[in-house]
């Protein structure tokens, strides 16, 4: 267990950090570490993708690479945690496992529990419990993830009257934009990251993805 002290330690350090980033670096760190995941996820929309699959892609906890999904050994024990509660880890999960036994892909050990589990009836799917989504799901968990890392780096949720700097906001927006999607503009993303609480987004979104 890490130590309260260092703890704290760290967390101050990183508030530092981020409060002493110039707009440029900050940028930069944005382009570098955010903007890969969140656009390709953003293109993947329609493509009949679960929220968690959307979110995880994003995140790059799960790659797709010539048609085959891959995962690390962490990130799946912590996909089949969640499968015993989330109808869609459950299927995701499912997702992995099948789609890697197709392509002849070796599984690992867990991949290989998981898929004799399902087979033998041991494994099952958990009955779905919440609130019907709205269409736009998906694409409004990625807008509530890219305002969330946004913030996370120091951006300021908006902009300031007749300021020209980036904010969470913009940034989201403009990944939409670069991803072929016009349809989602800045006041799409202010209403949506506005309503997550109101509209259950804020609590899926901490439900299916344990790094927030």
């Amino acid at each position: 267990m890490i130590d309260q002290d260092v703890w704290l330690q760290t967390g101050g350090a990183l508030l530092k950090w981020r409060a002493d980033l110039t707009p440029r670096r900050r940028r930069a760190y944005w382009d570098m570490f955010y903007v890969s995941g969140l656009t390709r996820s953003i293109e993947m929309l329609g493509s009949f993708r679960s929220a968690i699959e959307t979110l995880w892609l994003a995140d790059e906890r799960i790659v797709i690479k010539q048609g085959v999904y891959k995962i690390d050994d962490a990130a799946f024990e912590e996909l089949a945690e969640l499968a015993g509660k989330e109808p869609e880890a459950y299927d995701l999960i499912l997702k992995i496992c099948s789609n890697r036994l197709r392509a002849n892909s070796k599984l690992s050990s867990a991949q290989r529990r998981v898929a004799a589990d399902a087979l033998q009836g041991k494994f099952t799917r958990p009955k779905p419990v919440g609130r019907p989504r709205s269409n736009n799901w998906n694409r409004d968990i990625l807008i509530y993830k890219g305002v969330s890392d946004a913030l996370r780096i120091g951006f300021k949720k908006e902009k300031a009257e007749g300021s020209q700097s980036d904010c969470a906001f913009s940034l989201v927006e403009e990944a939409f934009k670069n991803a072929g999607n016009h349809l989602v503009n800045y006041d799409t993303v202010r209403n949506v990251y506005r309503n997550a609480d109101s509209s259950g987004l804020k609590k899926e979104f901490q439900k299916i993805s344990s790094r927030n």
